[in-house]
Parts: C-alpha cells; sequence; structure tokens
C-alpha cells in the first residue's frame, strides 16, 4: 500500500516541528535585518580604512583626535561643517564643534541656512 507524502511527512515528524522551523527561519532573517554593516571611509590615496566616528585631517592626511582637530580649526578664519539633516549624531557633532571653538573664542559668529527668517529675534537672543 502507498502512503500519501502527506501521511509520510506527519508520520515522521511531530505536527509542531513545522511551526519551530518557521520559527527559527524568521529568527535568523530578524537578526541579520538588524545587523547593519559597519560603515567605512575610504579615503583615495590612503591605504587603510576608517570608522565612522574617525575624524581625519585633511592637511596631515592621518586621523586625528578632537583636541587636536579643534585646536587646528582656531586657526582657521572661516570652518564649515556640513551634515545631513535628519542625522542627529552630525547635530551632536556641530555642536560639539562649536562649543570647543566657543571656549577659546567667545566672539565666535554661528551662521546656520536651515532657519527661517522669522525666528531672527529668537536666534539673535
Amino acid at each position: 500500500m502507498i502512503k500519501s507524502v502527506q501521511s509520510l511527512v506527519t508520520d515522521r515528524y511531530p505536527p509542531w516541528s513545522s511551526y519551530t522551523l518557521a520559527a527559527v527561519m524568521l529568527l535568523f532573517f530578524l537578526w541579520g535585518c538588524t545587523m547593519a554593516p559597519s560603515k567605512k571611509l575610504v579615503v583615495e590615496g590612503l591605504p587603510e580604512s576608517f570608522g565612522e566616528e574617525t575624524i581625519i585631517s585633511a592637511r596631515l592626511g592621518k586621523p586625528v583626535g578632537f583636541d587636536e582637530m579643534t585646536a587646528d580649526l582656531h586657526s582657521c578664519r572661516i570652518t564649515y561643517v556640513g551634515e545631513k539633516h535628519t542625522d542627529t549624531a552630525q547635530h551632536r557633532h556641530q555642536l560639539e564643534i562649536i562649543q570647543a571653538l566657543f571656549r577659546e573664542n567667545p566672539d565666535l559668529i554661528v551662521g546656520m541656512e536651515m532657519f527661517d527668517v522669522t525666528y531672527q529675534d529668537v536666534l539673535d537672543q
């Protein structure tokens, strides 16, 4: 007598095994989605790559610390700090740079392009 494929499967494996397999597959899928690849910065002409939080001196062509960077910025008349508008980490870095420069030069002038003209009175305060 020939058994059906379904009866062969159900005779061999307990009924909960298919749910367990599906749950394990879903777990691995979700875990894989949460494991974002680390971003590396590659600078043309330098043999190594750098992590996201690395500060690279364009003048020296190598990584520098925050204090070394801000010390170098004190000799600059104008400093531009770019960022992605939706990245709070980059906003934090902007603030840290402004605060470090302000500690050495309280007459610091900060220009920002993202404010509407109607906020000028608040900004002036």
